[in-house]
């Protein structure tokens, strides 16, 4: 599965109308995935008005959280959603940051490997097509009877948000790939061969692991115009411990909350479209199947933002 998608956000759109009504354009404007993110909305709910919008692109979310679901609950969406998109839905999960999930909701995120470990096991029963009645236990979680009363006999690809080791590990070994973020080229290729030997370790194909990475994207007339933004756009994502961490491990040093105009060229793509489109492909070539061109916040109008990335398809 290769081709070019966008990531969507939820700032600055009204609901899952509109997002599903820029769905149907962008499909149309040659994107083959369109994938939504998880940030004050119901991700599924959204995914599933997309899919009902469109008729060829894969669909995804990117990322489900994992804290907020039962993972029986996110098979049962899941299943809904891959339904009404007719086999066209890709399920990417993740155990979001802290910011939201601690000091947001008051939950508990320590040990947070060993829960999105419990989380897939239980989920991969869940969906696996003819298994009835689920029998399957973990520390945290457990499913003992019920069934998903629409599962279609497709499994569903599960997607992890990746950004460290052990989670690319546990996506080669037990998930259909990963969703990689703000990752320089250098640890795309190390990400890509961590999992292609952990897939044959676990005596998988590592042909069939799926690598999908958020690309931040600015267009802009000159390459300085579209850094200053992206810079600006990206300052929030900075400061999250996961993305800290993994910049730091990328060589990459954050001074208070901004990095150097050659750290802005390592993660993402800032310049004129013709020099973007020019660049896009050095992802590919890193290792990634599908790169999900994700916009940065520089007019109140996100639908025309959208509009001007899915140029980048031509």
């Amino acid at each position: 599965m290769t081709g070019t998608g966008i990531l969507m956000f939820t700032r600055g759109l009204e609901g899952p109308s509109e997002a599903s009504r820029i769905a149907a354009e962008l499909e149309a404007a040659g994107m083959t995935h369109l994938f939504i993110s998880e940030a004050g909305n119901d991700a599924m709910t959204t995914a599933a008005a997309m899919a009902l919008a469109t008729r060829t692109a894969t669909i995804g979310t990117g990322i489900a959280n994992i804290y907020i679901r039962h993972p029986y609950e996110l098979a049962m969406a899941a299943a809904g959603v891959d339904d009404v998109s007719q086999g066209r839905f890709v399920l990417g999960i993740g155990t979001a940051h802290q910011v939201t999930n601690v000091a947001g909701l008051g939950l508990d995120m320590t040990r947070a490997f060993s829960r999105m470990r419990d989380y897939l096991q239980v989920l991969n029963a869940a969906l696996a097509a003819g298994r009835n009645p689920n029998d399957v236990r973990t520390d945290r979680y457990r499913i003992t009877g019920p069934r998903v009363a629409w599962n279609t006999g497709r499994q569903i690809p599960v997607l992890l948000g990746a950004v460290g080791d052990r989670m690319l590990r546990l996506a080669a070994r037990s998930a259909d790939g990963v969703i990689l973020s703000l990752a320089t080229l250098d640890q795309i290729r190390r990400a890509r061969r961590l999992l292609d030997v952990t897939a044959e370790e676990a005596g998988r194909d590592p042909g069939r692991i799926r690598v999908y990475a958020v690309v931040n994207t600015c267009l802009q007339p000159t390459r300085t115009e579209a850094r200053s933004i992206l810079r600006r756009s990206l300052t929030g994502y900075f400061s999250l411990p996961f993305y800290e961490r993994s910049l730091r491990r990328g060589g990459i040093e954050v001074i208070d909350g901004q990095v150097p105009d050659s750290a802005v060229d390592r993660l993402a793509l800032a310049g004129p479209p013709d020099w973007t489109r020019s660049h896009l492909d050095e992802f590919r070539a890193a290792g990634v199947d599908v790169p999900l061109l994700a916009p940065t916040w520089s007019t109140p109008d996100t639908g025309e933002e959208y509009r001007a990335l899915a140029g980048l398809s031509s």
